[in-house]
Formats: C-alpha cells, sequence, structure tokens
C-alpha cells in the first residue's frame, strides 16, 4: 500500500498478455481520482499486427488457393458419385502437407495419394497431374485433427475461464477503436466475458479493424451483421486476412455459394478462426458420421453453422442416444439430421425427455416423430401443458388420417393465444385456467 504524501499518486494496473509464441508484452493503464490522466503509447506486439498494403488483393481472387482448384474442381465426396472408400475427412489430411518455407507456410499438394469425384460429371476419375506447390498465406501450424476444436483464446487440452481484466466503457471517449466498435453496435460486454479486453484495448483502427471490416463486407457480410460476427468472436482481429481469405477460399472450392458462406461466418464466426485442416475434418466427419452426399453437406451445414465447431464428443452422444437409447435407425437418423440439424445441439436429457413423452403418455410411433423431428428442441413442460390441454378437450388427436388431426408443429408452434383458438379451438381463459389447475 502506497503512504499517504503531499504529492498526488498515479496508480497504474499491470497487464500482461500472452501472445501465440510465448511472449508476454506489457501495458499500463492509469488510473487516478487526483490527476487528468496520463497518455501513454501502447504498442500491439507484432505478430497482431497487419499489414494492410498486403491485402489489396480481392477475395474472390486469391491467385494462391485458385490455383489449388484451376485444373479439377475439388469438390466434397458425394456417396452417389464415390468408387473408392474415400471420405471427405481425409481428402486434405492423407494428400497434403504442410511445410516452413523461406519463413512462410506452403501447401504441397500431392494428388496421387487419393482421387477426388466431382459431381458435374457424376463419375470418379483419378486426378493425373504434376505436383504443385501453392503458398499458403495461414501462418497457423496445421495440427492433427482432433474432437477438441482450438480457438485462439483457448490453448490445447486447457478448458480456461475467463473473466473481465478491466471495464472497457470507461475507455470508450478516449479510444478511436473502442468508440467505432460502439456506434457499430458491437457489445463490449459480451467481449469482456470473453477474455478479449485486453487484446481489444491494443488494436490500432486502420491498421486492424479496417481490414476486418472491408474483408467481412467483402465476403458478403451485411452491414447490420458486423457487429454480431465481431461481438461472437472479436479475435478475428488477431488473424491475419490473408488467412481468413484462405479459408473462405477454401469453402468455395467446396462449392458454397457467396450467399451460404456470408449466412455461415454471420450465424457462426468462430468457424473463421478454423484452419482449413481443421474446416476439412469437421465437414468430412458428418459426411462419414451420417453417409451424405456433398451437397447434402453442404444443405446441413447452412442450415445449421454451430455444428462447424460443435465438439465432436457431443455429436456422437446424440447419435448414439438416437441409435441405442429411442430405437431409431440408421436411416431415420440421417432423415432427422437433414429435417433439422440442430437435433445435434440439443441436450440429451431434454432429446431423452420428449421422446418419452411423446412415445410412453402420447402413444407416437417413430414414423410419427419423423414427420417433424424438431418437435424434440421443444421444452418438454411446453409440450406436456398443451398436450393435457387438448385432452381435456379431447382434441389430442395426432393421426393425419383421422378428422380433427393436430401436428406436433402446429402442437408446440406460436403463442398460447394463437393455439388456443386455432389449434385448441376454445379461448385464452379456459386455457389460462387449465394451466393454472396443473
Amino acid at each position: 500500500m502506497a503512504k499517504k504524501n503531499d504529492r498526488p499518486t498515479i496508480m497504474f494496473n499491470i497487464m500482461f498478455s500472452e501472445n501465440e509464441n510465448g511472449e508476454v508484452g506489457v501495458f499500463t493503464v492509469p488510473k487516478n481520482n487526483h490527476t487528468s490522466g496520463v497518455t501513454i503509447d501502447i504498442k500491439k506486439p507484432g505478430q497482431y499486427l497487419i499489414n494492410h498494403h498486403d491485402n489489396t488483393d480481392d477475395v474472390t481472387t486469391n491467385q494462391n488457393i485458385i490455383s489449388n482448384i484451376s485444373d479439377t474442381e475439388n469438390v466434397i465426396t458425394d456417396q452417389s458419385t464415390q468408387t473408392k472408400s474415400e471420405d471427405f475427412d481425409s481428402n486434405l489430411s492423407r494428400s497434403t502437407n504442410y511445410q516452413e518455407h523461406q519463413g512462410q507456410s506452403v501447401l504441397i499438394t500431392s494428388t496421387s495419394e487419393c482421387s477426388i469425384s466431382t459431381e458435374d460429371r457424376g463419375q470418379s476419375n483419378d486426378i493425373n497431374q504434376e505436383n504443385k506447390l501453392i503458398t499458403v498465406q495461414d501462418h497457423h501450424p496445421m495440427s492433427d485433427t482432433s474432437t477438441d476444436l482450438d480457438f485462439p483464446s483457448i490453448s490445447r487440452g486447457q478448458k480456461k475461464i475467463y473473466e473481465p481484466i478491466y471495464h472497457l466503457a470507461p475507455l470508450v471517449k478516449e479510444s478511436v477503436v473502442l468508440s467505432n466498435l460502439v456506434m457499430l453496435g458491437v457489445s463490449l460486454a459480451e467481449i469482456e466475458k470473453q477474455g478479449a479486453a485486453d487484446m481489444l484495448v491494443q488494436l490500432n483502427y486502420e491498421n486492424d479493424v479496417q481490414p476486418l471490416l472491408l474483408f467481412l463486407k467483402e465476403i458478403g457480410v451485411a452491414d447490420a451483421d458486423l457487429c454480431r460476427v465481431i461481438t461472437k468472436n472479436p479475435f478475428l482481429f488477431k488473424a491475419e486476412i490473408t488467412d481468413l481469405k484462405v479459408r473462405i477460399n477454401y469453402l468455395r472450392s467446396k462449392r458454397f455459394s457467396k450467399v451460404n458462406i456470408a449466412s455461415i461466418v454471420t450465424r457462426n464466426s468462430k468457424a473463421l478462426s478454423l484452419t482449413v485442416e481443421q474446416l476439412d475434418g469437421q465437414l468430412g466427419y458428418y459426411q462419414k458420421q451420417f453417409k451424405l452426399s456433398g451437397s447434402e453437406v453442404r444443405q446441413s451445414m447452412t442450415k445449421c453453422p454451430k455444428l462447424i465447431t460443435q465438439k465432436r464428443f457431443r455429436v456422437q452422444a446424440i447419435k448414439e442416444d438416437l441409435l441405442d437409447i429411442l430405437g431409431f435407425t440408421q436411416s431415420e437418423v440421417k432423415k432427422m439430421f437433414m429435417l433439422s440439424p440442430n437435433i445435434l445441439l440439443t441436450h440429451i436429457k431434454q432429446l431423452s425427455a420428449n421422446f418419452d413423452y411423446l412415445h410412453n403418455v402420447m402413444g407416437l410411433s417413430h414414423k410419427d416423430v419423423l414427420m417433424w423431428p424438431q418437435i424434440f428442441q421443444t421444452i418438454t413442460d411446453r409440450l406436456k401443458r398443451r398436450h393435457q390441454f387438448l385432452a381435456s378437450l379431447g382434441r389430442d388427436q395426432y393421426d393425419p388420417k383421422k378428422e380433427n388431426f393436430v401436428s406436433l408443429h402446429d402442437l408446440v408452434s406460436g403463442t398460447d393465444n394463437y393455439f388456443s383458438e386455432n389449434v385448441a379451438k376454445s379461448t385464452i381463459e379456459l386455457h389460462d385456467d387449465f394451466i393454472k389447475t396443473l
């Protein structure tokens, strides 16, 4: 504790931040009630700086990645055209080698080890061409794909709970970066919870913030959604724009449209933090687990982008629960997955509780549930309340072949007022009075 004297004491909070190379950067934030403040030049570590002069190439004309797919169209392996036991999960990992060459990562493609099927031609042809050396501006070393995906904020094998180092709100008026992000609609409170506050105050607006915003607009993210992307994944500011371009072009090489890519980035911006190898492994995993074609992979990932960064052990647990506990077949699980990919994000307890009520209380078969698998995502209490209200009126009729059929969608969708009048053919007053008796 500082001793009291006649001269005001300037207190500093010393913040340490460890970068990816293990180096520790130090910066200070002045805090003092007696002085007007001390201005300190905070310099961001070199590895966080983005040279915007190197990012003038348009995303759609990135020659480095386009040269990788110029001769043959690299698409996701389609089950209907597959002639070998190759899957999408192994296409990249078995055919590529990452090396360090003159200070940057290079990708050596060996096309002799695997064959990639093309959906347009409807047949599988071995690709016989010379090996190509393609410079890849992705400076993150490719590691083996595991069930745990790594993000910039969390080291491999660690589960670290971040707490805000300090509040960013008092610094907004004096920081060009923070003030502009606030005007954009970014939630600083959410960024603090992710442990990105110390990283954010080190950014330079022209060198770090503007290039990322321009990149997001180039790939189709709407202006109104920029705040959502940054709020959910502020660590994109640490990534090199050239790395992000490589990942976007990888998705394009797998025939994801520009609209679909923009939707994926908007709804799950953490997908951009995955390396090309991790993206390839994730997409290949779903293709192998559910025996999907290339178009089915694209369709399911666009419907539910969160699956791209979902932990594999959780996906496997849901699948095993559907097969072993609930008694669905492999083909039925695939059908549910295609109709509602979000089912893989549902908690196992809710999944089991809903099926138990649907099957054992409401008397629905597996086939009935397959008509609308989104029912698994409904809160169990809501399902019970509405069924019991219909049963009290004698309108709990779920057979589509009979009169007064009530679909599962109508059972759990809409407001209570809409449900009471249009589905139960009653009134909201009777509905509320019945709920009080439960």
